[in-house]
């Protein structure tokens, strides 16, 4: 009887020792798979933000490509000269007459060009002009030349020098036929003694977004 009990302890023993041996099996097994999976989703979610990095890079380059070929292809109006009519002697007539050149420097059509000019001394405005209105300038043809005379004092004509400047301000108002509105801004200076004019500031704005 006893010898039974015994026998019956051991195989209870070794049923319970399988049992334990298949519960850790398993678990390894669930522990692989789990990892395995865990592995899995980690590196599709790392796909998924790459693929998403990559699409907004994408979308970023072909945003700013867009962006560069809207701005290569558009009017640009611009000064192109700035003189005296009479040559480097003209400052020391009684009457100056200045020469002011506008041009078309992009790769269409420049609409509704509207230009003027101002004459200032010491930023004091001393005169005042109108060049083209409404006018449609079309790339690579002729400048469009206005020419503004006005009288100016001995007193204004001497007083021009290194600290009293002379500048020719012009203003251009032009669109392109996306619906793009542009504010032009040129400023030319005289450099005294030599009749001639250089320019200090030269801005383009654009005044809306169609």
């Amino acid at each position: 009887m006893r010898h039974t009990e015994e026998t019956k302890m051991i195989w209870l023993t070794a049923v319970i020792a399988a049992a334990t041996v298949a519960y850790v099996v398993c678990t390894v097994f669930l522990w692989r798979a789990t990892k395995i999976a865990a592995d899995a989703a980690t590196e599709s979610a790392g796909a998924a933000k790459d693929t998403a990095e990559a699409t907004k890079q994408t979308a970023e380059q072909n945003k700013e490509t867009a962006e560069l070929l809207a701005a290569l292809n558009r009017p640009y109006m611009g000064v192109s000269h700035v003189a005296f009519k009479s040559g480097p002697d003209g400052q020391n007539y009684p009457s100056w007459q200045i020469m002011w050149d506008i041009e078309n420097f992009g790769n269409l059509p420049a609409l509704a060009v509207d230009a003027s000019a101002e004459f200032l001394l010491s930023e004091t405005q001393i005169h005042a002009a109108k060049g083209p209105n409404s006018a449609e300038v079309f790339p690579q043809s002729p400048p469009i030349q206005t020419i503004s005379t006005f009288e100016v004092a001995p007193a204004r004509r001497g007083a021009v020098n290194d600290s009293v400047a002379f500048i020719v301000r012009i203003y251009i108002k032009y669109a392109s036929s996306d619906g793009h509105r542009y504010d032009h801004q040129a400023d030319l200076k005289l450099n005294p003694g030599y009749g001639t004019f250089s320019v200090v500031k030269s801005q383009t704005t654009t005044l809306n977004q169609p």
